[in-house]
């Protein structure tokens, strides 16, 4: 059974479950043009070296290279306006997904084949500190916009496994800033290839 957790342009936000039927639960949340800069969704695994995973890669898949597991993997998903995506610091090599030049913790995914100028912009957290939890468990969170501060609900589904529902959220002064992605001085060249290049 695969958990999905849908975040509709039009901030109609659901879950579902494949295989199962589970009672309906929709929140509506601020529609995705009406954001310029703000997180619309978290996902969290802990101990991800026990969960359930596929030989074979997918387009689109995100992988970090880790010289060991960590207890716990995070990423924090936001939209960030940009109305000139080809004079910044992020390569799309796959079309329209890429990294950013420079930076170790971000992926983007570039909005415009949808009408919107702009990205969505992916980060990971790690954490090798051994925590309380002692089950492999998964959460996803959908979050209403926020100025400031942390929201004070949001749209969860977690592991029945999970102690508790771990939120990968970022800090609004975290997010990466246009000044950021348009910094040069701190690009470095993107490396490309595929998940079979990098398994050693």
């Amino acid at each position: 059974m695969r958990p999905k957790l849908h975040y509709h342009q039009t901030g109609r936000v659901a879950a579902s479950l494949s295989g199962v039927r589970i009672p309906k639960r929709i929140a509506q949340y601020p529609p995705l043009k009406d954001l310029s800069r703000a997180q619309i969704l978290g996902l969290t695994a802990t101990r991800p070296w026990e969960l359930p995973s596929f030989e074979e890669s997918r387009v689109g898949d995100v992988g970090t290279r880790e010289k060991q597991w960590p207890q716990r993997v995070g990423w924090s998903i936001a939209i960030l306006d940009h109305p000139t995506v080809d004079q910044s610091r992020a390569v799309l090599s796959l079309g329209n997904r890429g990294l950013i030049g420079g930076d170790k913790q971000r992926v983007v995914f570039d909005l415009s084949e949808f009408g919107r100028a702009a990205l969505l912009v992916a980060r990971v957290h790690l954490q090798y500190e051994s925590s309380l939890d002692v089950q492999p468990s998964v959460t996803a969170a959908a979050y209403p916009a926020v100025k400031r501060g942390v929201p004070d609900h949001a749209y969860v589904l977690w592991s029945s496994t999970a102690r508790n529902p771990v939120l990968a959220y970022e800090s609004a002064d975290e997010f990466i800033t246009l000044d950021d992605l348009n910094d040069f001085s701190r690009f470095m060249p993107v490396r490309t290839g595929t998940l079979g290049q990098y398994r050693h």
